[in-house]
């Protein structure tokens, strides 16, 4: 567990950190809304791409019969 909360903070930083470079980015480039857009597309992308691979501990628990 402890290894993956350091995993988990590392990703944390990471995305505090590039989230308002690639934000500032995209708007010096385009405008607000296309900014915006793509942002939530991406968003939704990475969403249903985790939605679909992590598995549910409580579920692999009950299946094993733990």
């Amino acid at each position: 567990m402890r290894a993956a909360m350091g995993v988990f903070g590392t990703i944390w930083d990471i995305g505090e950190s590039a989230g308002p470079i690639v934000a500032g980015f995209l708007i010096a480039r385009m405008s607000y809304a296309h900014s915006l857009d793509i942002i939530a597309m991406l968003l939704v992308v990475v969403a249903l791409i985790f939605a679909f691979t992590v598995a549910d501990p409580e579920k692999e628990m009950k299946q094993s019969g733990e």
